[in-house]
């Protein structure tokens, strides 16, 4: 070790990381180009969708209808579909984003009438974005893509690792890797830039790849970080009584959550039980239903009459029994929630608003600097071997 503080170019085990670090990136090089470029090309996606396809206003009405109603209606129009999740603008004049998805699971976003339940169509998307974020999620390949991605931001944690032990200069000169260096040939010039990029993004690229790794592999990052810290999301519901077959596709959408858990549960019950115990809160934004990921209904409710106050609250019930397991306030979540949340927060730079995301944009092109000069300093070696043979 004292070998490798003094004089690491002479130490066999940055010998070993080296040739770990270099075949591993010469794997993943192209990977991680495409994550990184398609990352930039997200990070105002919210934004620009829009100002590209902005939702069409709503006649504002006394009263809003029940979920259960907007359920009904969309199954009507969309046989075979069944509802994944609901999005509740807070503005009065827009409507209700509704997402589904079928047995072969293809994935549809629509609109919904808040004050009628009708199903007004799907929504508009930008088909470039919708790509780029397919390709960025999936690898344009489903769940198989996003277990990819996952086993590709393991390989990631194993560049970071190893980038650093290569990285070390000595201890009477460790300073100099964080220096961009332009003097010499491109070879030189090119690994002091790997180097030094490497050095200011290691933060980054470390966050990327462990939150990689846990939108790849959700239920396994969860259920483990859930034995050290407490994760809501992972709060057991009631075991079923029986399994109800379906056998009738044109069945609402809420049976299908009563074929996984013995019950037929009712949506808006549930948010009435979801805002008694969260009595701040009183407007539901967001409605996730159970997965196979998570057996949880969650209800995201904020306040209605405060547009400026950020402060959230996530309540999980037992789609079975209607049951409270947990309620979780942004300021006062379990710690594995707030773990949970800001590697999310992280990983698309959306804690500070433009800012941060303004500042992603650039510190996201550095996994694509990265692969490239590294991918041309492993050619150039390869190459170099081959003419000295």
């Amino acid at each position: 070790m004292s070998l490798y503080l003094r004089t690491p170019f002479k130490s066999p085990t940055r010998k070993l990381f080296f040739a770990v670090h270099k075949w591993v990136g010469a794997v993943v090089a192209l990977w991680l180009l495409t994550m990184s470029l398609s990352g930039v090309s997200l990070v105002f996606r919210d934004e620009l969708e829009a100002l590209l396809n902005p939702p069409p206003a709503v006649s504002v009405g006394e009263t809003r209808v029940q979920f259960e109603e907007i359920l009904e209606s969309m199954q009507k129009h969309y046989i075979g579909y069944k509802v994944t999740g609901l999005i509740c603008p807070r503005a009065s004049s827009r409507p209700i984003q509704v997402f589904a998805v079928n047995d072969k699971e293809k994935k549809i976003s629509l609109n919904a009438d808040p004050y009628t339940g009708e199903i007004l169509g799907p929504r508009k998307e930008n088909e470039v974005l919708e790509a780029l974020a397919d390709l960025h999620h999936n690898l344009l390949n489903g769940k198989t893509g996003r277990a990819v991605n996952g086993v590709g931001a393991l390989c990631l944690l194993a560049l970071v690792a190893t980038g650093v032990v290569v990285w070390w200069r000595g201890i009477k000169d460790w300073t100099s890797g964080f220096r961009f260096n332009l003097k010499g040939n491109f070879r030189r010039v090119n690994w002091n830039m790997h180097s030094a990029v490497g050095a200011w993004a290691l933060p980054f690229l470390l966050i990327w790849s462990i939150s990689g790794f846990y939108f790849g592999f959700t239920a396994f990052f969860e259920k483990s970080l859930n034995v050290v810290f407490p994760v809501s999301a992972q709060k057991q519901v009631a075991p079923p009584d029986e399994k109800i077959a379906l056998e009738d596709n044109n069945q609402p959408p809420t049976l299908a959550i009563a074929a996984m858990h013995g019950a037929k549960p009712n949506l808006d019950r549930m948010v009435a039980t979801a805002i008694a115990s969260s009595p701040r809160e009183d407007f539901v934004e967001r409605i996730a239903f159970p997965d196979k990921r998570r057996p949880t209904l969650r209800i995201w409710l904020c306040n209605s009459l405060s547009a400026e106050d950020e402060t959230k609250t996530q309540v999980f019930l037992d789609p079975k029994s209607g049951d409270v397991l947990a309620v979780a306030p942004s300021n006062a979540a379990p710690t594995g929630d707030l773990i949970l949340q800001w590697l999310t927060r992280l990983h698309f730079g959306n804690f500070w608003g433009i800012a941060s995301k303004s500042i992603w944009i650039f510190v996201g092109l550095a996994p694509a600097l990265l692969a490239f000069s590294g991918l041309s300093l492993f050619v150039h070696g390869v190459t170099y071997r081959r003419t000295k043979r």
